[in-house]
């Protein structure tokens, strides 16, 4: 078992990542999951699995997922064979939601044998959520590129890279689902964390993220 906790690099960069990377549709203020789950369906359709599904997992099929910043000129990732959608699950997001609690933590918790866990935390902001570690973790690839080494291969493969672990994870083909939950405390300060659990284990160097078309 294994958690990956990656801090923002930036206060600027949470600021960028306050916008959702998928348009919003009109829903609810409820839950998306109606057995005791917490994250609401705007969150959960628009900002979570649609901004996966229907724009870096999109992008990466169609070829047009830039590879680190375009200081020098746009870069690419090479285009993916067919990647599945990815889904919200009520069940992890329960798991999640125990491992986290109410508190705001200063490590990760440990994420279940056969899962993996992504750790998000930001202390000073007012008025953040799950979401924001969403697009944080997405927007990895924009300030750092995936190697060479990681896509030389027929298949574009996980090197360990601290700076886009995030994103490898969340673009990864084995993974079908995904839940997550938060914690807000006040005590010292506005304080948030964000725990999100996949339905696979942890990478390791040298694993596929996916096949090149």
């Amino acid at each position: 078992m294994q958690t990956i906790d990656i801090t923002p690099y930036s206060h600027e960069k949470i600021k960028v990542s306050l916008l959702p990377l998928a348009l919003s549709q009109d829903y609810e203020e409820v839950p998306y999951c109606k057995n005791g789950g917490k994250a609401l369906m705007e969150d959960v359709l628009s900002h979570t699995i649609d901004s996966i599904n229907k724009n870096v997992r999109y992008r990466l099929q169609a070829g047009t997922q830039l590879n680190g910043p375009t200081t020098s000129g746009p870069k690419f990732l090479p285009k993916a064979k067919k990647l599945g959608d990815l889904k919200w699950s009520c069940d992890l997001e329960l798991e999640a939601m125990k491992l986290l609690g109410d508190k705001c933590l200063e490590t990760a918790p440990a994420a279940p044998a056969g899962k993996t866990g992504l750790f998000f935390k930001f202390d000073g902001e007012e008025d953040l959520s799950y979401v924001t570690a969403i697009s944080a973790w997405l927007e990895e690839i924009d300030n750092a590129p995936l190697s060479d080494a990681a896509t030389a291969g027929a298949a574009v493969t996980y090197q360990g890279d601290a700076k886009t672990a995030n994103f490898a994870n969340l673009i990864r083909k084995d993974i079908t689902e995904i839940a997550c939950a938060q914690a807000h405390c006040k005590q010292g300060g506005e304080k948030y964390r964000a725990f999100c659990l996949l339905n696979k284990p942890p990478l390791k160097k040298g694993d596929a993220l996916y096949q090149k078309a």
